[in-house]
């Protein structure tokens, strides 16, 4: 008779010592595969934790200066609007002039946090949307310098205030992308984040001119 591929009275003839021996021998092996598995996935999950603490984490942190540059060089793009004298105008000309750099350099160090095509795609296009809106805060600031306030504060209003949503919508995808990343399994798809039909942006509301004085606090 054969059991399992092993004659019976092969097994039944076997002293008590092999028999134990052999015993001890299959649990071995069984502990051993195991453990095998079990050191597998430690080091998938420490993997994980990894690509979270040293990249994902710090993206999102990252882009949060990012916004919050972008949303000061706004305030100072409005602020010039409602100056009333032209030392006022060029202060925050001035200040819109620094916080444009400190956009800039925000940027810069984000990029070496990009880590997928699709981090690097939405990258892109933050990029293009800050030069865009760069171009129009520029037009806005010089015809404000140059007296011209009516005209800078219906470009603001418009063109410029248009540019500005787009570049702060894209960064709050981006952002989202980031965290969604960071809770997602390792090897899953990444998600979709393109903002439904008619669907408005999170980021923060443009500031209005009429609201703000120049010391950036509200008149409401």
């Amino acid at each position: 008779m054969v059991f399992f591929g092993v004659p019976v009275k092969f097994t039944c003839d076997m002293s008590l010592s092999r028999k134990l021996g052999a015993g001890f021998g299959l649990v071995c092996l069984l502990t051993a595969a195991l453990g095998c598995i079990s050191l597998r996935a430690m080091s998938v999950l420490n993997g994980s934790t990894v690509e979270i603490d040293s990249s994902w984490l710090p993206s999102v942190r990252v882009l949060g200066e990012v916004e919050n540059a972008a949303n000061s060089y706004r305030r100072a793009e409005i602020n010039v609007l409602v100056c009333p004298t032209a030392a006022c105008v060029e202060q925050y000309r001035g200040r819109a002039t620094q916080r444009k750099a400190d956009l800039a350099a925000a940027l810069a160090r984000y990029q070496p946090l990009i880590s997928s095509g699709e981090e690097r795609t939405l990258f892109d296009q933050i990029q293009s949307a800050f030069l865009a809106y760069q171009e129009s805060a520029d037009r806005v600031l010089t015809a404000a310098g140059a007296g011209q306030v009516p005209a800078a504060r219906a470009l603001a209003t418009t063109e410029s205030g248009d540019r500005f949503r787009a570049l702060t919508e894209k960064i709050d995808r981006d952002i989202a992308l980031n965290d969604q990343a960071r809770l997602r399994p390792r090897c899953a798809p990444p998600p979709s984040i393109a903002p439904s039909a008619g669907s408005k942006s999170p980021s923060s509301p443009v500031p209005s001119f009429s609201a703000l004085s120049p010391d950036g606090s509200s008149t409401a």
